[in-house]
């Protein structure tokens, strides 16, 4: 029969039925502050700003780790260390670069100027790494490892991800934590798919007298039209499991007109 207290007391075992640990009618989960993270990168900016063409180029190579990385983690309570691993932030390789350039249709066509001058293409292009797919499950495991009761323990690596379809994963790789001596996973231990997206926009402006203009502009979002997957899922008791289910949007335009005074 489980104890109440320090008292001699003995509950109804039906009260919190199997209990390893007193646990009073709630669940067996401990909420705490104990969280640590460290990041380190290498970063390396190019600019130009002269001429018809100017640009602001940034690549990152990073690496994020920690134990936690929100308030609703779960970690193993009995030695967080063995919690340690990417951060879901962590992007391993990020390069944007940031790009005007004034198009010179009034050097190539010398008539009409209210026509050939004012054109401008302005755009943003990335290419970088995923972010990191956390694997396990939200059921506490108990055993021989795990005497109070609650053992988060991270997904038990059973196999390799497939090398013909990389960053792929799925149940022939992953089985449940183990509550007995076996191969844990850290929580994240690769990426899930990148990202390559670019937005342009271009612009025409019709000088009317000074201090006043009129404007017209075309925009598009992900031009190229690249699919944009989101994470799978990394929850192995979900029968969604290693399956991607949703995407970021595809090319998206929107054409606009704005007078200037």
């Amino acid at each position: 029969n489980t104890v109440f207290g320090t008292r001699n007391t003995f509950l109804n075992p039906n009260y919190c039925p199997g209990a390893q640990s007193l646990c009073f009618g709630f669940g067996n989960t401990l909420t705490s502050l104990v969280a640590n993270s460290a990041y380190h990168s290498g970063q390396v900016t190019v600019e130009r700003r002269a001429g018809d063409v100017t640009f602001l180029a940034a690549y990152t190579l990073a690496k994020a780790l920690d134990n936690s990385s929100g308030f609703n983690d779960l970690i193993n309570f009995e030695n967080a260390k063995v919690s340690r691993g990417l951060s879901s932030s962590d992007i391993h390789q990020n390069f944007v670069i940031s790009y005007i350039w004034e198009m010179p249709f009034n050097r190539l066509f010398h008539g009409l100027p209210r026509l050939t001058k004012g054109w401008q293409l302005q755009g943003i292009t990335r290419f970088s790494s995923g972010f990191p797919i956390q694997m396990g499950q939200s059921n506490p495991v108990s055993g021989p490892l795990c005497p109070s009761g609650l053992c988060v323990g991270d997904a038990s690596l059973v196999g390799s991800p497939s090398t013909d379809m990389p960053n792929v994963v799925g149940p022939v790789h992953i089985q449940n934590p183990r509550a007995t001596p076996g191969t844990w996973t850290n929580r994240r231990f690769f990426h899930g798919p990148g990202f390559n997206n670019t937005d342009l926009g271009i612009t025409k402006i019709i000088p009317i007298r000074e201090a006043m203009s009129f404007e017209i502009r075309g925009e598009f979002f992900n031009v190229f039209n690249h699919a944009q997957f989101m994470n799978p899922s990394g929850d192995i008791s979900s029968s969604n499991f290693g399956q991607v289910t949703n995407a970021r949007d595809p090319r998206i335009g929107q054409l606009s007109a704005k007078f200037i005074w």
